[in-house]
């Protein structure tokens, strides 16, 4: 009878573990394209053209929620070892409790930002600049901190300020699985002159500065309608509730 309770209480551990894998398969150093597959293939969140890295996966179980997230950094290098474009991804798993308002939504500093936010459902897409100065407030075993050591371990060369596109989505209707995406790239890559500030407050692409800087003004004008495009194949991948979806024509 022991056997047997011993033999069950491990198949069920096992089991356990294998639907875990499931919701977020993801390992360090896989190669992904088009797009990465998560909650047991419910949410697929498209990437850009071409292969990325799988650089740095972490998951804990928040407090609040009291429910478990996942975090995935997945990157595209040139031959010079070159950050040219990065994917950050975090997902929760279902939870009965509802996410408190997302700050980022929020925001009015931004260059670019549309939102729906009612009730419990949020829905925003952002695009803006920022820079790769990690803060040495960051816990070494967070996901933030996993992604710091990986860039300076592997002597990743960052742009000084970079572009990107943030996208997040919760609903109760939607299980209250929480999403958040990032989109980055590096303009120096594309042409655009480098930005000579290493500060986010006196970057070139300041939304109160940027009108000065008429090169790079084109550039982000163009990678907003870039974005829009991701915006849509996202909202699809995850089976955002269409009232919930965005208006990316304009």
């Amino acid at each position: 009878m022991n056997k047997v309770f011993v033999f069950l209480l491990f198949f069920f551990i096992l089991q356990s573990k294998i639907i875990a894998d499931e919701y977020q398969p993801y390992i360090k150093d896989q190669i992904v394209e088009k797009s990465v597959s998560l909650g047991k293939g419910k949410y697929n969140i498209p990437l850009p053209p071409g292969k990325f890295t799988v650089v740095v996966t972490h998951e804990k179980r928040t407090k609040g929620a009291g429910t478990k997230m996942y975090y995935l950094t997945l990157l595209k290098l040139t031959k010079d070892n070159i950050m040219d474009e990065a994917v950050s991804i975090t997902i929760s798993r279902p939870t009965t409790t509802y996410w408190l308002p997302i700050k980022s939504c929020k925001r009015t500093n931004y260059y670019f930002i549309k939102t729906y936010l009612k009730g419990k459902a949020q829905s925003c897409w952002i695009v803006n600049h920022r820079t790769f100065n990690f803060s040495g407030n960051i816990k070494k075993n967070s996901f933030a901190g996993k992604t710091r050591d990986f860039i300076i371990k592997n002597k990743i060369k960052n742009p000084n300020v970079g572009l990107y596109s943030h996208h997040f989505y919760t609903s109760p209707r939607h299980k209250n699985v929480f999403f958040e995406i990032a989109y980055i790239i590096n303009p120096e890559l594309r042409g655009v002159s480098p930005d000579k500030s290493k500060s986010w407050k006196e970057s070139e692409y300041l939304k109160t500065r940027i009108s000065n800087f008429p090169e790079k003004k084109s550039f982000i004008d163009s990678y907003v309608k870039k974005s829009a495009k991701y915006q849509r194949d996202l909202e699809i991948g995850i089976n955002m509730l269409k009232e919930h979806r965005l208006n990316t024509l304009n």
